[in-house]
């Protein structure tokens, strides 16, 4: 599982919302979370009592900070500290900084991503949040074209009135979806709209300040915390933009592209969906072609755990099934897994899917092995 914590500033209630960070991050007795921040005059005062007290407290072994300078390298330390950590928090502040010494050295943001892509926990605060998703925002507070000009958050520096807003290419830990912290407290409503349309993001995210958002493997987000958060949705259809306000206690799932290359299978599904094709259709409302397109992945996919079930008791068999709908080139499918794949003692590893729809992939899009696709989950 990959865990990824979304903070929309340090508010009142930190130790609180800091709590399912920290517990992510000590799964074992000597938990060593770093806390990654820019240097300056009052760096040390703020993080001895933002985070090594609070959580020393809360019952954490070790609370290391680790400290970049914009004008040099990071340390060989740096680096040691990072490969040995259980959890990395990566604070707020000026969020050019922050892009320049985490995503534009190549090195850090490799670094941070071999963290995330092996289960460590990642937490970002303000600017930490802002540059954890790509594309993502970097600065700026005009929103507008230059016909209808409208200028947000001048707050950042009120000595530059006016701010052309820059985007780019974030850490990635998250993809599509830009994230907006201090979404009240700072109107962010339309500096989060004009970036999703300057890049082209099909999801926004924007945290009031008192919240903490657990994401899980990119998908499955639950909102802790005080306040609000606002996930809005760009339909591409109606050329629209729809808000859902989620509560703290609640929770929702991103919209996520699945992409892999076409390869041959074994055949297993195509006996069981013909024998069991009216499970199949009660469940999915369609009459499936016995036969699966196999797609195998960049990297492993573990299905949510509220998908579609057909349980081995309900026709008498051995192997119960998980079933996830998708979008497949603008086809409703379905992604079927057996539990003996999904806890890896099947025939696939977790890299592969298994697409079903109400006909042969590979013949009605001339799908050959090798051909790369995409799998649209919402």
């Amino acid at each position: 599982m990959r865990p990824l914590f979304i903070f929309g500033d340090i508010g009142d209630n930190f130790n609180v919302t800091s709590l399912p960070f920290i517990q992510a991050a000590s799964g074992t007795n000597e938990s060593r979370i770093c806390v990654l921040g820019i240097g300056g005059p009052s760096w040390d005062t703020h993080f001895q009592r933002v985070f090594y007290e609070r959580w020393i407290r809360l019952g954490v072994k070790n609370v290391i900070p680790l400290t970049l300078d914009v004008n040099s390298e990071p340390s060989i330390d740096v680096y040691e500290e990072l490969s040995n950590c259980t959890g990395l928090l990566i604070c707020g502040g000026d969020t050019r900084e922050y892009y320049k010494t985490c995503v534009c050295n190549s090195e850090m943001k490799n670094k941070i991503n071999s963290l995330y892509r092996n289960g460590i926990p990642i937490a970002g605060v303000s600017a930490g949040a802002l540059i954890s998703s790509s594309p993502c925002t970097v600065w700026g507070s005009k929103v507008t074209l230059q016909n209808n000009e409208f200028i947000v958050r001048s707050v950042y520096d009120n000595t530059v009135p006016e701010q052309e807003l820059i985007t780019g290419n974030g850490l990635g830990l998250l993809t599509g979806c830009l994230i907006e912290p201090h979404f009240s407290e700072y109107g962010g409503f339309p500096r989060l709209l004009a970036a999703m349309q300057k890049t082209s993001s099909q999801q926004g995210i924007g945290c009031d300040e008192p919240i903490c958002l657990e994401i899980k493997n990119e998908l499955h987000v639950k909102v802790y915390g005080r306040g609000r958060t606002y996930f809005i949705k760009k339909d591409t259809i109606m050329n629209n933009h729809t808000v859902r306000v989620v509560e703290p206690g609640q929770e929702f799932y991103l919209s996520k592209t699945l992409r892999g290359k076409v390869v041959s299978g074994q055949g297993n599904f195509s006996y069981w969906i013909n024998k069991l094709s009216g499970y199949y259709k009660a469940k999915t409302g369609m009459t499936l072609y016995p036969g699966t397109l196999n797609i195998m992945l960049d990297e492993p996919y573990d299905l949510p755990t509220d998908v579609i079930r057909l349980e081995k008791e309900e026709y008498g068999g051995s192997v119960s099934i998980s079933i996830q709908e998708c979008v497949f080139l603008g086809r409703k499918a379905f992604i079927l897994r057996t539990d003996g794949n999904a806890s890896g003692n099947g025939d696939h590893p977790k890299t592969i899917i298994e697409l079903a729809t109400d006909i042969r992939l590979r013949d009605y899009y001339s799908l050959i092995d090798g051909d790369i696709v995409e799998v649209n989950l919402n």
